[in-house]
This record gives C-alpha cells, structure tokens and sequence, in this order.
C-alpha cells in the first residue's frame, strides 16, 4: 500500500472515529459537571418524580395528564424501583437525551452533505453548544424529548436518500422514535405529524402503490411507540391523544406571570381553542411578538462562537438557496422548523423549547460556511481538505466552552441538605409533615428527594397565623417553611406576622437560614415524644422534659445530627440573659459534640421569659463521622455567659446537688 492510499485510509477511519470519540467526551464532560450535584435543582422535575411515585396498574387515571405525557414518569419510577436516586435518574435521562441529539444530528447532516467529514463536524459543533450542553444535565424531560425528535427527524431525512422509494427499516424507526418523543412531551405529535404529512406527500407524487406502505408503516410504528399514552388516554377520556395546553397558555396569552398566585386565576380545563375565542386578537399578537422574536431577538441565537452569526440565517439558506440537500428533505426540514415555531410561539420561546431546532440551525451555518470556504488547497503536489480543516479549526474553538463546563461544576445545594438535615433531626418523619413556601427544599435523604408540601397549592390563603397553625394542625402538618419572597407572595396578607428571622406564636424555631431568606418551624408540641426530667435549678427555672431524635446526615457518611427539644419553664421572673448548653459526652467525659446558644435560637433570652410559661427549646449537635461507636451521655444546663458560672440543679430542700441535668443516654452505631 502506497503512503497515499495509507494516509486516505486513515483519514477515513478518522472521521468514522471522531463522531464515536466526540460522543464518549460529551458523555464523560456531562458526568464530571453532574458528579456534585446530589439535589434536584429543576422545580418541574418535582411533579414528574410525585407522578412517578403514584403510578398503578390498577387504575390508569394517574397515567393521563393533559399537560404531561406519562412517558418519563414512567422512566423515573423504572429506575427507582432500580435502586438509583431520582436526581441520578434525572441526569441519566438528559445524558441519554444529549447522545440521542447528538445521533440525530449526525444523521441529519450526513444525509443533507453525504459527507462523513461535515457530519461529524456537525455533531462536534451540536456537543460544544452551551444549551445543548445545560440542559443535558439538567433533570426533565426536555433534551430527552428534543434528542428523540431530532433522532426521528435524522432518521427520516436519510431515508430520503434514494429518489425513488424510502426503506422501511429507517421509516419505521423514525415513526417509532416520534411515538417515544410524544411518550416524553406532547409536541413529539408536531414530530409525527409533520412527518406523516411529507411521507403522504411523496407517496401522493410518485403515485407509487407501495408508498402508501410507507405511510401505514410510519403511522403503525408512531402508535407503537407512543402506546403507554394514547391506550390509557383513550380507557379514561375517550381521546387517544388527550392534550391540552389551555391553562398555561391562558396565562401567557393574558400576562400572567406570577406562578405562584395568578397562575391559578385560569379557568379550569380551559382549552386552547377557548383562549383564542375569548380573544382572537390579543391571542394573534402574543403569538406573532414570540414568532419574530425568533428571527430578529439577539437572544434567541442559540448557537454559540463561530457558527453564532449564521444560526437563523443557516437555516434558511439551507431551505431555499442551492445546496446539497434535495428538495424532499428540504420539505421536511422547512416544515418541521415552521410547525415548532408556530407551535411553540403560542407559549412562550424558550432555550428549553427550542432544543430541537439547533441541530437544523448547526447544518445551515456549517452549509454556509462550506459554500464561501474552498473545499481544497493544493500545496506542492499535495492537496489539502482545506475546508475540513477550517471547520475543525472553528470546532476547537467551540470546543473551549466544554472543557469550562467541566472544569467549574456547580457545588451541591448545601442550603437544601442543611434544611433537610435540620428537619430529620428536629423528628421529620416524611416530607409530607412539612408545609413550605420554598419552591425548592426538599428531603435530600429520600430517593425520591420529595419536595414538601407546596403552600401555594395546598393552602393559599389565610386571615391569620393563627389560621395557619390550626390548619396545620388539621392536616398533619408538622413543620412549616417560610421563605420571604415566595412566602411573602403566598401569603400577603400575613407579612406582618411571618418574617425568615423568627417564629410567630405556636411555631417552634429550629432553623433559620445564615442570610435571613426562611425560617423553618415546628409546630408547637409539648406531647410529641417529651421525656420528663422535672429538674429544677437555681432561681425558679425548671428543665421539665426534653425530646431528643438522632439521625444520618445526608449525604451518607458525612456524620450524624442529633436534635434536642428543652421543655423549660420559669416559676419567677429572671433578670439575666442565660445561655443553655446541650452537651454529648463519652465514657470518659470528654465532649464530642455540643450547642451553646441564647435560647430559641438566640430569639428569646431568659430575661424575657414570663413566669408560668413553657418554652421549648431547640438545640442541634453534628456529631463527626469519626466519632467511635459506644454509649454517650446527653447533658444540658444553663450558665452566665460572662462569668462562665453553670447554674446549680437543687434538690426538693433547695440545695445545690450538680451543674449539669444529665438527660439520657445516647447509643451511636
């Protein structure tokens, strides 16, 4: 073999390897950004993982949802039930929507250049993509459903490659892919029916009898694969393709911003087509403002450095200039870019919603690019691939947004493991108990990572606290969460009774956020797991119980909390401020883990006490992971924090018989 048949061997195995070792490094560059990230971080993440949870063979209506398919519920219940965390199956289904994007891209562009070498340099640009690259770690079901689309949409565009005939196998598999698309979000229907529409089309102009095979071969695998939904759909609704966006679009359509509280001013079931009637013109203004946002908006680029300048414009020189691509796919493309736009312009343009198109738009820069670069250079009896090299020379420069991706990770959400930490040890038992006005917290120690109950659903208005602690009380609920700019929103009318730095009568602090944002409470219980101790100290105050609950840190191997409540109360009026300190001694006395605070978070200074009353107390110890197992001590007490002087535990006759209340023992594993 001649050295230049050896080096165009190679270089053709090269561009067979490149796209394989692009796809491994975008699969590694994800798993590194996501390794810290052990928190759900995406808000719509949470009702999926809730639906996933309530799926049952034995009644479908859990199954059908106008707004949400059931497809990636059904993924995340499946690795539940695998033993993987929701937020690892979050991020797995997004990894696994990046590579299936990544697949549709190649195809797309090799069918529309037939050339291995600008196929693969698509896909490198589409992996460098900062959007492409968010939203593959990010849990939803947003670069899943959009990879499944693009997947169908390549598929079908190399179908295309012969003139006469489209191959079954690649038809099918297209059709199969748009029905899981719609499995993930509903829009996978514009996927399919777009594509039944060109495939009718052809069938229609070749007038070919067997064509219409194609057409009953496409519509056959997209009922296949999108089964799990239109089979249940049709059992509860009697519509096999039950979707409507009406409430979401309602509030688009009419302003309505506010989530938490003008949101829920939609009329019930509302469909699309009410919201038009209601307002036909309204309607066409809010959906043109968002179509030419698209084409004239500098934020809707979505393609990063080099191909930036040419996204929008790429994509429609692909579909009307002379090119490569034959006019069947160009029909295809045209169609499938233009239903999306005039599908999701009636929403709102988001990255988010726009995934799917920035393969499209990569093809028609690199198609420009391509046009204006010498495809050639000859230098001295040799010719180079002089456009190949320009491109890749511009992928490397894309390639730098990858590489800082990976490199700056975003740290785990320490404010969500400490809240939930806080709550285990102040006696969380589910999330459940724990009504919240914090969009985002969470109980980080489930699998599930449940969020808590959501205030603006479950309870939106109040006249009083007072109210709030009675229908607490009522429903279960334990803990409450206050946060000051949602809670604020939620409950206005109570601003002046609830503030992130306190707790309002008939609430128990036990945590309060370092920058002042929420406060988290406890109801008022002096029954809930109270030990009597009935110790009596120096002027009048009396320990009468306490409560202790011992818990694992999250995440596991990071140590264990212990919580205590003290049940004091003052027989007479104190004039110091007194701090209580709650220590957890070993065998031979020495303190592994201890609180020295101004009681009640330091919000309620023994000065301020009223004789007769009961105040409860909390206190958190974080007990090190290197702490030896054994049997430890629980102490607690009061002492004058200028002076370092305990106060003495007297006896019935009033003499001092210790400095400390020993509580209980505590057993660590």
């Amino acid at each position: 073999m001649t050295h230049r048949r050896f080096a165009e061997s190679a270089l053709k195995a090269w561009w067979l390897v490149f796209p394989v070792l692009t796809v491994i490094a975008f699969v590694a560059v994800e798993m590194q950004h996501v390794a810290s990230m052990i928190t759900v971080n995406n808000v719509d993440y949470f009702p999926m993982v809730d639906r996933a949870l309530q799926l049952s063979f034995h009644s479908l209506d859990g199954w059908v949802n106008s707004k949400q398919p059931v497809g990636h519920s059904l993924l995340i219940r499946a690795g539940l039930e695998l033993g993987w965390d929701a937020e690892r199956v979050g991020q797995a289904l997004s990894v696994m929507g990046g590579i299936l994007l990544l697949c549709g891209t190649y195809l797309l562009a090799y069918s529309v250049f037939r050339d291995k070498r600008f196929a693969a340099i698509a896909l490198a640009f589409v992996a460098a993509m900062s959007v492409v690259l968010m939203y593959s770690s990010i849990e939803g079901n947003d670069m899943l459903a959009a990879g499944l689309q693009v997947l169908s949409l390549g598929l079908l565009t190399a179908a295309m490659f012969k003139p006469k005939g489209l191959p079954l196998r690649m038809v099918f598999l297209a059709g199969l892919m748009a029905g899981l698309a719609y499995l993930i979000r509903y829009n996978g229907m514009i996927t399919a029916m777009v594509s039944g529409l060109v495939i009718a089309v052809i069938a229609v102009g070749d007038r070919r009898r067997e064509n219409w095979k194609v057409v009953g071969i496409y519509i056959a695998a997209f009922l296949l694969g999108s089964a799990l939904q239109w089979v249940p759909s049709l059992a509860v609704t009697g519509n096999p393709f039950y979707a409507d966006q009406g409430q979401n679009l309602w509030a688009l359509v009419n302003d309505k911003f506010d989530f938490l509280r003008e949101w829920q001013q939609a009329p019930v079931g509302i469909t699309v087509f009410q919201v038009f009637a209601a307002n036909p013109a309204r309607f066409i203004q809010h959906w043109w403002f968002w179509f030419k946002s698209f084409w004239i908006d500098p934020s809707m680029a979505l393609l990063d450095a080099p191909l930036k300048l040419f996204g929008q414009a790429g994509l429609v020189f692909l579909l009307l200039a002379p090119g490569p691509a034959s006019g069947r796919q160009r029909g295809l493309i045209g169609i499938f870019s233009l239903a999306h736009l005039v599908s999701i312009s009636m929403m709102k343009l988001t990255d988010r919603y726009l995934i799917m198109l920035i393969p499209l738009m990569a093809v028609g820069a690199l198609d420009r690019l391509v046009a204006v670069i010498p495809p050639h250079w000859e230098y001295r009896r040799m010719t180079l691939p002089f456009s190949s090299v320009v491109l890749l020379a511009g992928w490397a420069w894309a390639a730098l947004g990858p590489f800082e991706f990976a490199a700056k990770p975003p740290a785990s959400d320490s404010t969500v493991i400490q809240a939930s930490n806080a709550l285990h040890a102040a006696g969380m038992r589910s999330a459940s108990e724990v009504l919240s006005t914090h969009l985002k917290l969470q109980d980080a120690s489930s699998p599930a990572r449940l969020r808590f109950v959501q205030a603006y659903w479950a309870t939106p208005e109040f006249a009083s606290v007072a109210d709030l602690v009675q229908a607490m009380r009522s429903q279960g609920w334990r803990f409450f969460i206050y946060h000051r700019d949602s809670g604020a929103q939620i409950y206005p009318g109570l601003q002046k009774e609830l503030s992130p730095d306190k707790c309002p009568p008939g609430l128990v602090p036990i945590y309060f956020h370092e920058n002042g944002k929420f406060a988290i409470c406890r109801l008022n219980e002096s029954s809930d797991g109270y030990a009597s101790v009935g110790a009596r100290l120096e002027g009048g105050i009396v320990l009468e119980g306490y409560e202790a609950h011992l818990t694992k840190d999250f995440p596991a191997g990071s140590g264990q909390r212990l919580g205590v409540y003290l049940h004091w109360r003052t027989e007479s009026k104190i004039n110091d401020s007194l701090k209580v300190f709650v220590h957890l001694l070993d065998a031979q006395g020495q303190p592994v883990a201890q609180n020295d605070d101004v009681p009640v978070l330091w919000t309620y200074p023994t000065n301020e006490w009223k004789p007769g009353e009961v105040i409860i107390d909390f206190h958190e110890l974080a007990i090190s992971v290197q702490a030896p197992p054994g049997e430890y001590t629980l102490q607690a007490g009061l002492y004058d924090d200028a002076s370092g002087a305990r106060l003495k535990r007297v006896d019935a006759s009033g003499n001092p018989i210790a400095d400390t209340i020993v509580l209980t023992k505590i057993n660590i594993k």
